[in-house]
């Protein structure tokens, strides 16, 4: 017999409140990307949260999520569930000195040395964002010869392998996107920097699409697929792999 989907949400969300009664300690229940409630059909499990946030006062929830704009949806939109429910914080990236003796030291257990040329591109490539940066180490680690140091060759190999390994998976989002904004993500990702005035005259004649009115369009169809980023007047493309694959693809 099929359970009420009610009744099974209020049994799980009532879990961190017996196990705090039992171990009578304080219990935090961390969601990870906590966006992907979006893909379900109806607000059912927001506002079972919501009744649980109200309720559970030995029960503290923290929620990470790595598409901004849709946490940022569930929680200021007033006519959501979860509206207020939370405080946000954008946590940013690692700095690139506290990258330094993780790498180090997992380098070391295989008796490789990255060197500090390597280490610089490592960082520049990846921005210093967790996932990325061990992405790409990951592969440099596959890669790199025993007893050996890890020089810009092999930093550069590396990042070929993974821009072939997604190569596949970002030729189907381009193939979906428009000239206009194609021409767009060519224009950011050829600024080193990643942060580009993109209503700038200069950055508007470079991007060939003649008018601030058709960045703006392009850019908010392109921030509604998750694919770029806006700060005040700055703009950056999300995923550092697929900015380095349209400047390699292109």
């Amino acid at each position: 017999m099929q359970r009420d989907p009610d009744k099974l949400l209020e049994e799980v969300l009532d879990s961190p409140v017996k196990l705090a009664a039992h171990t009578r300690k304080r219990v935090v229940v961390v969601m990870d990307e906590f966006q992907e409630i979006f893909d379900y059909p109806s607000s059912r499990v927001e506002r079972h949260l919501r009744t649980a946030l109200q309720r559970q006062r030995e029960v503290a929830y923290l929620v990470l999520g790595s598409r901004r704009r849709l946490i940022a949806r569930m929680v200021l939109e007033e006519n959501r569930p979860l509206y207020r429910a939370f405080t946000l914080f954008n946590l940013g990236l690692i700095p690139a000195e506290d990258w330094k003796p993780f790498l180090k030291e997992r380098f070391a257990h295989k008796g490789v040395q990255l060197s500090a040329e390597a280490f610089s591109q490592v960082m520049a490539v990846t921005g210093g964002h967790p996932y990325y940066v061990q992405n790409l180490c990951h592969v440099i680690w596959d890669e790199a010869p025993f007893n050996g140091p890890v020089s810009l060759t092999e930093v550069a190999q590396a990042r070929e392998t993974v821009l072939q390994r997604e190569s596949y998976a970002f030729t189907v989002i381009w193939e979906n996107l428009t000239a206009n904004q194609r021409k767009f993500l060519k224009a950011l990702a050829a600024d080193p920097g990643r942060k580009v005035q993109y209503l700038s005259a200069d950055f508007i004649q470079h991007s060939g699409l003649k008018a601030a009115a058709n960045v703006q369009r392009a850019m908010n169809s392109l921030i509604d697929r998750d694919l770029v980023d806006r700060s005040e007047r700055t703009c950056n493309i999300v995923d550092p792999w697929f900015r380095l694959w349209v400047t390699w693809r292109t």
